[in-house]
């Protein structure tokens, strides 16, 4: 019994294990801090700029991430909202991404 426990003891006295630890500990956290959140709708502009959003759906709109704003292709496709008025090319290029991986 004594051998286990001191074997035990200088397995996590590692560098590796003791990251490997806290690494896991912190994504189980975060886990469970936002689990509660899978089952909510979006807020705010989250319906416009992911739902309605036609410049996720097809790569052909990828030059306009840099040289518009959101507004510019959502007036392009005949809904217009004026609040959403502003250049973020690498979230446009993100959410590009996740749509067309998921």
């Amino acid at each position: 019994m004594l051998a286990l426990k001191s074997r035990c003891t200088s397995a996590w006295a590692q560098p590796r294990q003791r990251l490997l630890l806290g690494a896991a500990l912190v994504a189980l956290f975060s886990l469970l801090l936002y689990a509660n959140a899978l089952d909510n709708a979006f807020i705010w502009d989250g319906t416009e700029t992911f739902l309605d959003d036609p410049s996720i759906r097809d790569i052909s709109y990828l030059p306009s991430y840099f040289t518009g704003s959101v507004m510019a292709d959502l007036t392009r496709e005949g809904s217009g909202f004026a609040y959403l008025n502003y250049y973020r090319p690498l979230v446009r290029l993100l959410h590009l991404v996740e749509y067309q991986a998921f």
